[in-house]
C-alpha cells in the first residue's frame, strides 16, 4: 500500500542527507585531466564502429549525429557498421590500415573483446563504449542509467493501481542489471510490495509479444528501456502509462508517458576529440550522469497523477547532489538473502558488476531468438 508521503519521505530523506553518499564519482577531474605534453595540434583520424546499421536503433543514430558534427581543420572521421562482436578485430584492423589514430566502440558488445584486442594496436587509441579501462591506450566510457531508473521507478510508483510495473529491456543492454534493481528500489521508496517484472526482447516481433505479456500480467506501466524503440511505439497503442528510456523527442507521447530519459555524449566526444588534436588525451574510466549532463532526464509530464512532479525534484535534487545513495544497504535480493549489507555503499565498478536482483524482481519472460550468424565478410569504410 501507499506510505503516508510526508512522514515516510522526510525519514528517508534525512537519513540520505545524513549518509552523504561518496559513491557518485562525478568530478570536474574526469573531463580536465590532461597530460603535460606537447600542446601542437595533429590531424586526427578517428573511426567508429557500429554493431548494426547506423539507422538500426535509437543510440547508433545519436552517435551518428555526433560523429559527423566533430568532423573539422584537423579531425575527419569515418565509420563501420553492421559489426558483430567477432568481427570487431577485422573492423579495427580495417581501420587502421585506412590511416585512424583513434578507434570509437559504440556499443557495450564490444568492450570485453576490445580490452583484449586493443594491446595488439598500441598506436591506436581507444573509445570503449561500456568497457573498463585496461591498457595506456583504452578509454572507457559509460552512463550511470542506473540514477534516472530510480528516479524514474518513484515516479511509477506514484501512478501505478495495480503496484505491478514491467520492465522491457535487451539481453545485451549495458547494465542493465544496475539499471532494473534501481528503479525497482526506486518504485519501493513509495510501496514496501511493488512488483517488478522483467521482459526481454529485442524486434519489432519481440517487444510486442513482450508487452501483451506485460499487460495481460496485470502490469499498468511499462518502463521500456531498450536500444530501439520498438517496445515503447507498440505500447503507445495501448491503454497503459509508459517510461521512456532512450526514447528521442521526437517518439515521446506525453498524454501516456510519466517520464523519460536518454543519454547525450555529445559534449564527451567533443572533449575528447580536442585532447587528441591537442595531444592531451589520457587513457580512463569516464562514468557520464545526471550531473554530467551524458544521462537527461525530462520533467514530468503533466498527464502524470497529482504530486508525482514534486516528489521526483525531490529525489532529483538529492541525487543532483551525490546526496542520494541509491545501492545502500540494507539490500535483500529476490531470494531474500541480502546483498548489499547495513551502511555499505558499491563503489561504480560493484555497480557494474551486479549479479542479482532486488527483492521484487521477477524474470517474466525471454522472448528474444537467439541469432549467432555473422553475415558479413568485408566491410565499407564509409564517411
Amino acid at each position: 500500500m501507499l506510505k503516508k508521503f510526508c512522514t515516510v519521505i522526510l525519514t528517508i530523506l534525512l537519513t540520505i542527507s545524513l549518509t552523504s553518499c561518496k559513491n557518485d564519482e562525478d568530478t570536474s577531474s574526469q573531463t580536465s585531466e590532461v597530460n603535460d605534453g606537447d600542446n601542437q595540434i595533429t590531424n586526427q583520424k578517428i573511426g567508429f564502429i557500429y554493431n548494426n546499421g547506423v539507422d538500426e536503433n535509437i543510440i547508433n543514430t545519436q552517435i551518428e549525429e555526433i560523429r559527423k558534427s566533430l568532423n573539422n581543420d584537423n579531425v575527419q572521421t569515418v565509420y563501420i557498421e553492421n559489426v558483430s562482436a567477432g568481427q570487431l578485430e577485422k573492423a579495427i584492423k580495417t581501420l587502421e590500415e585506412d590511416g585512424c589514430t583513434s578507434i570509437v566502440s559504440t556499443s557495450s558488445k564490444f568492450s570485453k573483446i576490445l580490452n583484449e584486442v586493443a594491446p595488439k594496436y598500441p598506436k591506436i587509441k581507444f573509445l570503449n563504449m561500456g568497457g573498463t579501462k585496461t591498457s595506456d591506450n583504452i578509454s572507457a566510457f559509460k552512463p550511470k542509467n542506473y540514477q534516472a531508473a530510480y528516479i524514474a521507478g518513484v515516479a511509477a510508483a506514484y501512478n501505478t493501481k495495480s503496484e505491478k510495473f514491467a520492465i522491457i529491456t535487451e539481453p545485451h543492454m549495458y547494465n542493465s542489471l544496475a539499471d532494473i534493481n534501481a528503479f525497482a528500489l526506486g518504485t519501493q521508496l513509495i510501496l514496501e510490495n511493488g512488483q517488478t517484472r522483467v521482459y526481454y526482447a529485442t524486434s519489432k516481433e519481440e517487444s510486442q509479444k513482450a508487452v501483451d505479456a506485460a499487460i495481460n500480467d496485470g502490469c499498468d506501466i511499462i518502463f521500456a528501456y531498450q536500444n530501439t524503440e520498438n517496445a515503447y511505439n507498440y505500447a503507445k497503442t495501448k491503454n497503459i502509462k509508459l517510461i521512456g528510456g532512450e526514447i528521442s523527442d521526437q517518439s515521446i507521447d506525453k498524454n501516456k508517458t510519466i517520464i523519460s530519459f536518454k543519454t547525450n555524449w555529445s559534449e564527451y566526444f567533443k572533449a575528447q576529440a580536442d585532447k587528441l588534436v591537442h595531444n592531451q588525451w589520457t587513457a580512463q574510466n569516464y562514468y557520464g550522469s545526471i550531473n554530467l549532463s551524458n544521462v537527461i532526464i525530462s520533467d514530468v509530464y503533466e498527464n502524470s497523477a497529482d504530486k508525482t512532479k514534486d516528489i521526483v525534484e525531490k529525489i532529483k535534487s538529492y541525487v543532483l547532489n551525490g546526496q542520494a545513495p541509491i545501492f545502500q544497504g540494507e539490500i535483500k535480493d529476490n531470494n531474500d538473502t541480502i546483498a548489499v549489507f547495513k551502511d555499505v555503499v558499491l563503489t561504480e565498478s560493484q555497480i557494474e558488476s551486479i549479479s542479482w536482483v532486488a527483492k521484487g524482481v521477477i524474470g517474466a519472460g525471454n522472448f528474444t531468438e537467439i541469432n549467432s550468424t555473422d553475415i558479413q565478410t568485408d566491410f565499407e569504410i564509409k564517411s
